[in-house]
């Protein structure tokens, strides 16, 4: 990160628990960003998405989903760069209405802190090392994924779905119908073929611009 360079960003959460985690994680792992928490709706707040370079979004209230999307959308619209880090539910409505959209970076609720820690270093370096938040940039080619030459089968494409849903290898085998250990082993397959190490390398690729477009496809 480059010293001296700043970034703000905001916590929207209805549970202070939860925002408090946020942030207590966000400030203990990564330096040079202001870090502001709100428990509110957006109505009214729409200076949250014009002066902050990075928004951190509980979705685990559902009921707020209809609302950050008009908040959204007004901001993509307006040419606003604002990153938007979405932390999801395992629920299925909820992966769709969101992944493939621009600026948008999904992560389960459920991984473990140094997954999570781990899956927002390439984004918020990405955006130091830049100097915008724009992060589609050369300087941020790894969040771009350059595996697209990697083919994935369909079976490999509906596991990783939904394991990017906040699932685990035990609810995606009662989902799909199969044993823990055929799923097990249709991630580890899909890994290889993306030439990916963990699972934290697992969430990126399915967040970035390729893993988007073929787990678009199902074939």
């Amino acid at each position: 990160m480059t010293a001296g360079s700043y970034k703000d960003g905001v916590i929207i959460s209805r549970s202070a628990i939860i925002a408090a985690g946020i942030e207590t994680l966000i400030l203990r792992n990564f330096d040079n960003i202001n870090l502001n928490v709100f428990d509110e709706k957006l109505d009214g707040q729409v200076s949250i998405t014009t002066n902050n370079d990075i928004i951190f979004y509980d979705l685990s209230d559902e009921r707020q989903s209809d609302n950050v999307y008009y908040h959204y959308l007004e901001s993509v619209h307006s040419g606003q760069r604002c990153q938007w880090v979405m932390l999801i539910s395992a629920d299925e409505q909820q992966y769709e209405k969101w992944h493939g959209l621009p600026n948008i970076h999904l992560i389960p609720l459920l991984v473990p802190e140094s997954e999570l820690v781990d899956l927002l270093h390439p984004l918020l370096d990405c955006m130091y090392s830049s100097g915008e938040t724009d992060v589609d940039t050369d300087a941020c080619g790894n969040l771009r994924a350059t595996r697209g030459q990697y083919k994935l089968t369909a079976s490999e494409k509906r596991v990783l779905r939904l394991l990017g849903r906040g699932l685990g290898v035990n609810q995606v085998a009662n989902v799909l119908q199969k044993s823990n250990k055929t799923i097990s082993a249709q991630k580890r397959s899909a890994l290889r073929r993306l030439s990916l190490r963990s699972n934290a390398d697992m969430y990126a690729w399915i967040n970035s611009e390729a893993g988007k477009v073929e787990l678009s496809t199902e074939f």
